[in-house]
């Protein structure tokens, strides 16, 4: 296990992981006026969940880089930590935009708070990190020489003269 196998999108995926973690137990929403404040984990009913399997994959998208054996796994857990985190992004940033429901709350406007903020940049973290540890599969901002090959398109024909068929008797040419 060496940190050395770590690249750029392995990094940015567990550090953003790990930040999304603590964001889910910081406060998200407050009411104006009041000393309440909710977290994550009380303001959302399914993507609370969403969120900490996004938190899950990118760790996992880390370790699996780390450990020698796994690293075939690291390439499925890119791609479907991408996955994830598109879906989280997209519910989260209809979070940002859609507060939560005033008469929920105490009689007080919602407002956003710190938690919010946090959890949208770690959540974009967590999908370019997973989009960037696919780059060597050619998914990425710079494809890897052989996807490029591919590409290109098929070498060009070189101009080689056949051989000619052996004589039918089996005797060598010259005798």
């Amino acid at each position: 296990m060496r940190i050395s196998r770590l690249r750029l999108g392995e990094w940015l995926a567990g550090i953003a992981a790990v930040a999304l973690i603590v964001s889910l137990f910081l406060p998200w929403y407050g009411v104006e006026g009041a000393a309440t404040t909710d977290t994550a984990w009380g303001a959302f009913a399914v993507l609370d969940v969403l969120l900490a399997l996004l938190a899950a994959f990118g760790l996992g998208l880390a370790a699996a880089q780390l450990v020698p054996h796994l690293q075939p796994l690291a390439v499925a857990t890119g791609s479907l930590t991408a996955l994830i985190g598109l879906a989280a992004c997209l519910l989260v940033l209809v979070r940002v935009l859609v507060l939560p429901d005033p008469a929920t709350a105490a009689a007080g406007e919602a407002t956003r708070d710190v938690g919010l903020l946090v959890g949208v940049l770690s959540c974009l973290g967590v999908t370019a990190g997973a989009w960037l540890s696919m780059r060597d599969e050619g998914f990425g901002l710079h494809p890897s020489g052989s996807i490029e090959a591919t590409l290109r398109g098929p070498a060009p024909a070189l101009d080689i003269e056949p051989l000619s068929a052996p004589p039918p008797s089996g005797r060598p040419r010259g005798a």
